[in-house]
């Protein structure tokens, strides 16, 4: 049963406490205010700003209707007629309010108000206000506010201006789960904000106006509703389908709300409980095709349980196309053992006529070597890291004279024709390494051009010949015998069909794509142009398995001077590579009043490489959303490789 249901169920005037004594958690409070009280009180049931927190005003019931008790007069501003729920409430909580809007003096910009996480005590005030503003001229608004304590202390979280009238018998609505909070006008979402400062306080209401005195009679609340006393659990994050290839990895992840402790299960095909899978993600290594199936978890606490979708797992079965994971270097001749530099040695390559799919950075193993090394690549343009390229190498336990290795989280892609170092940090007086008096040969992919030392951004120094080297150093590479990828620069949405233009959201919207069977190298990221959008957004890739965004795959995309209906783009400081059966979002930044965007009744047609599963919206880790049928979207977004 869904917040607006139990509103709607439970009996007028009744107060739900679960546990006995001090220890008492609310439940449902609600209430058509049957009794005339200035203050409100009924029986114990509220508190008021006047009468606990001093510096605010109360709130009074009259004719079955809540009102504000402000008359600033000469006063102060911000004195809001405020009334809070008594006792212990959840985290999460939904409030659902009737408005009586009478002969308004809009000249005293009114406003009725919800709170959420709320509470007061002598000289202070906290947690979250979501105020509907009662004028009806283009200067209305809707706002989500937070109260820091002292008097005249709050800051805001979200506002939306011009967009909605507030009329008689409107039923507003204002619910936060997590740190997102949403308002709502007749059912339909007007405004969401997100904060995490309160996590706990009660729920309430508030009513305000300035500017001398004025009748707050004329406007009130006829019914209140309040619900979320009990923490049980809510699913946040749904486990996402993914379609992989045997014998690799694979992630589901959730995250659930509710009154601590939680405790989690995974279950297989429904009802077979996977042992030990009891996190709020599921790794299975090396999967095989005998995994397939679907995948669910159960989350519960001592309040009650929740079960979130079946995720569907595909698995392919091994491919006939052979991969194979290449040594950049085919032979070295080690020069002389040095310890005496603290810095970065290494070597520079300029890589050859295609694009080189590193997966591995490594570094010889010399007598005595114990400790843990960087070695990373970068960019000889700007001498800056590229991104994702790091690893971090454990010498202990090697063999002297053989590479250490470790995998990249990800495979980069060094540019055809570029120049890059290859480069391991290092300590005076610690583990030894080779001088340039070393030599290397590699394979064809790159040409080694010197070896390399420095210390950062504009101090690096290249020195000697070809085939010399510090270090030495190596990569792997991928190779494979796949068919050629689509020419460079292929869009990855072919048409769309574009839905309703919205701009009442600030967070992130977009789509969720899973990659076929061959990795995709992105270039570019793109988002479509709407009638009016003049503002700048944050494109970005986002790894399903963990929420965390893609290693370098973040651009900055200015919408001024765009054709509308067409995609504006921008180009990754290198590209990335997706992984094969993996599952990724592409999101874009946007804020509630600012540039438009299309919602997911739009729909978009692409090319094979990535299936696009759904629409996608949230804030980042831990509340992301997919939503919608496949090939739904918001934006619409689009990437080109």
């Amino acid at each position: 049963m869904n917040p607006r249901e139990l509103s709607q169920a439970v009996i007028l005037g009744m107060f739900i406490l679960c546990g006995t004594g001090r220890d008492a958690v609310a439940g449902t409070y609600t209430t058509a205010f049957p009794a005339a009280e200035n203050p409100i009180s009924e029986g114990g049931k509220w508190i008021d700003g006047a009468v606990v927190g001093l510096d605010w005003s109360n709130c009074a019931s009259a004719g079955g209707m809540i009102q504000g008790r402000q008359n600033n007069g000469d006063g102060p501003n911000y004195n809001d007629s405020t009334a809070l729920l008594t006792g212990t409430w959840g985290s999460n909580q939904t409030v659902t309010v009737k408005l009586h809007r009478g002969a308004v003096d809009e000249s005293t910009w009114p406003e009725v108000e919800i709170r959420l996480r709320s509470a007061l005590s002598a000289h202070s005030c906290t947690g979250y206000e979501c105020l509907f503003s009662l004028r009806t001229t283009s200067d209305r608004y809707i706002s989500i506010v937070r109260w820091d304590g002292a008097f005249g202390s709050f800051a805001g979280v979200a506002n939306v201006s011009g967009l909605y009238n507030i009329t008689n018998g409107s039923t507003l609505e204002a619910s936060i789960v997590g740190s997102n909070i949403t308002l709502y006008v007749d059912g339909t979402v007007v405004l969401t904000g997100n904060d995490s400062t309160y996590s706990t306080g009660a729920p309430g209401v508030g009513f305000d106006h300035n500017f001398g005195s004025a009748n707050d009679s004329t406007f009130g609340f006829t019914s209140f509703t309040a619900t979320g006393g009990i923490d049980a659990p809510m699913m946040i994050t749904q486990p996402q389908s993914q379609v992989v290839n045997a014998n690799s990895n694979v992630t589901l992840a959730v995250m659930a709300s509710g009154a601590s402790p939680l405790f989690y299960q995974w279950y297989f095909n429904s009802t077979n409980a996977i042992v030990g899978a009891t996190n709020t993600e599921l790794t299975i290594s090396n999967v095989q095709t005998n995994q397939a199936g679907g995948y669910k978890a159960v989350v519960n606490n001592v309040f009650g349980s929740a079960t979130s979708s079946v995720a569907q797992l595909t698995v392919s079965a091994p491919s006939n196309t052979s991969s194979t994971q290449a040594n950049y270097l085919t032979s070295s001749k080690l020069g002389t053992l040095r310890n005496d530099f603290s810095g970065y040695v290494g070597m520079q390559v300029m890589v050859g006529s295609s694009p080189i799919t590193v997966t591995a950075l490594g570094r010889i193993m010399a007598s005595g070597n114990s400790g843990t090394h960087t070695v990373k690549l970068v960019k000889v343009s700007d001498g800056t890291d590229v991104p994702g390229g790091s690893v971090s190498i454990a010498m202990s336990g090697g063999t002297v004279g053989q590479f250490q290795y470790a995998n990249l989280s990800s495979p980069v892609v060094l540019s055809a024709g570029t120049a890059y170092y290859v480069m391991s940090q290092e300590s005076a007086g610690a583990d030894g390494w080779y001088s340039n008096d070393s030599t290397v040969q590699t394979t064809s992919v790159a040409k080694e051009t010197s070896s390399a030392w420095g210390y950062g951004v504009g101090q690096w120094n290249a020195n000697g010949a070809a085939g010399q080297t510090y270090g030495p150093l190596d990569f792997k590479y991928s190779s494979s015998s796949a068919p050629p990828p689509p020419p460079p620069g292929a869009g990855y949405v072919t048409s769309e069909t574009l839905g309703t233009l919205h701009n009442n959201f600030s967070g992130y919207v977009g789509m969720q794509i899973v990659v076929g069977n061959n990795p995709i190298s992105v270039t570019t990221l793109g988002r479509m142009k709407a009638s009016g959008n003049i503002g700048t957004h944050i494109v970005k890739l986002v790894k399903v398995s963990d929420g965390t965004d893609v290693p370098g795959g973040s651009v900055s995309i200015a919408m001024s001077g765009g054709t509308v209906g067409q995609f504006q783009y921008a180009t990754l400081s290198s590209p990335v590579v997706l992984s094969a059966g993996t599952a990724y979002y592409l999101m874009s930044q946007e804020s509630a009043g600012g540039d438009s965007w299309y919602y997911n009744d739009t729909t978009i047609q692409t090319t094979s490489v990535a299936k696009e599963t759904s629409s996608v919206w949230g804030y980042g880790v831990g509340q992301w959303n997919a939503n919608g049928a496949a090939d739904q979207t918001y934006g619409p977004l689009d990437f080109k490789y």
